[in-house]
């Protein structure tokens, strides 16, 4: 079964030669000067497959709603994980990395809630809140 092994919203995210670089991760908090606000934080999500999982079609869904449920965003991705080769230089690198920007506009104030599903089942909800800077 795949384990979701590592989410977390950032400014940016690189991954090259089994290396991710990740720029202002954590992302929790928009302070922006007025609405509507276009924030795009990058999703940084770590799939880990096991030899049951090759050769099987895996869906990821995420899912950004605001705290009273309207919903600004839905995406829907999917792969097969094929098993690696032993001659393959990536023989041990049996996940899939996820680098996904989230172009949301920002309408209001209130707490977000980014959830990532695998399958039918929600395995992580990262939240952000956003908020007028106090005048």
């Amino acid at each position: 079964m795949p384990t979701l092994t590592m989410a977390t919203l950032c400014g940016a995210a690189s991954f090259r030669n089994g290396l991710l670089s990740v720029l202002d991760s954590g992302l929790e908090r928009l302070d922006p000067a007025s609405y509507p606000a276009l924030f795009v934080p990058t999703l940084a999500v770590r799939i880990d497959f096991d030899e049951a999982d090759f050769d099987t079609r895996h869906e990821v869904r995420i899912d950004v709603t605001h705290q009273d449920g309207e919903k600004l965003s839905s995406l829907d991705l999917s792969t097969t994980y094929e098993p690696p080769t032993e001659e393959s230089v990536l023989a041990l690198t049996n996940y899939w990395m996820i680098l996904q920007p989230l172009p949301l506009q920002i309408r209001r104030d209130g707490i977000y809630h980014v959830s990532i599903h695998l399958g039918a089942k929600n395995v992580r909800t990262l939240r952000f809140r956003s908020a007028l800077p106090a005048q």
